[in-house]
């Protein structure tokens, strides 16, 4: 990680853990007196497996959830940028078993915000065989997680952190962005917490400023 990531990490609280600390989270936290905390050499590591695995599978076979609300804008942006499925919400049961139902999707890879509260799917992924990657807190059960990222998965801007440098990994290793500058870094807030109506009205003022700085080279 670079300088920059590394500021992301820490100003988000990405290290933040959870008070409670579960006996499978143990081997990924650093405990210091009674204190718990996470690396961010053993998160980024993780981090760049999981965009290993996800550029190896095809966009249609990699679904990602999340049911906790503060989780749903990051997951969606997520999935706009990487073009892989979401499901946000309730998980429907049989979305990743029922090939007769409306919501099923043919995974190969399932990316969990919380195992504790998307317990659903990760179920139905390990009845399929498919690959399970989770954002773990301190008091997650990892039993059936394959790729355990360990990282404070409960406050917006550590979610939106997560995710914004999982689908800038991603997107890297594609080739799609080149990010010597940081441009993309004007991405991060769109997978924050926030409502439609501040997106739109931000989308649309870039549009402008845009338009104006095309006029003003031309006037040069």
């Amino acid at each position: 990680p670079n300088d920059l990531d590394l500021a992301l990490y820490g100003n988000s609280l990405l290290w933040s853990a959870s008070p409670t600390l579960t006996k499978s989270m143990i081997p990924h936290v650093i405990t210091s007196s009674n204190n718990h905390y996470f690396s961010p050499k053993l998160f980024f590591e993780r981090l760049q497996l999981a965009a290993q695995i996800i550029c190896g599978l095809p966009n249609s076979s990699v679904l990602a959830v999340a049911t906790a609300q503060n989780a749903q804008r990051a997951v969606s942006r997520l999935a706009t940028e990487i073009h892989c499925s979401k499901i946000i919400g309730k998980f429907v049961p049989g979305s990743l078993t029922n090939k007769n139902q409306k919501s099923f999707i043919e995974g190969r890879l399932l990316i969990v915000n919380d195992p504790n509260l998307d317990s659903q799917a990760i179920s139905e992924a390990k009845r399929e065989n498919i690959i399970i990657i989770g954002f773990c807190n301190s008091d997650c059960n990892t039993e059936f997680i394959d790729i355990v990222i360990p990282c404070n998965n409960r406050c917006d801007e550590a979610i939106a952190t997560a995710y914004f440098l999982l689908a800038r990994n991603v997107l890297k290793m594609k080739g799609i962005i080149k990010d010597k500058k940081n441009n993309w870094l004007d991405k991060y807030g769109f997978f924050m917490n926030i409502s439609d109506e501040y997106i739109r009205e931000f989308e649309e003022k870039k549009e402008i400023d845009n338009e104006e700085d095309k006029r003003e080279e031309i006037e040069c």
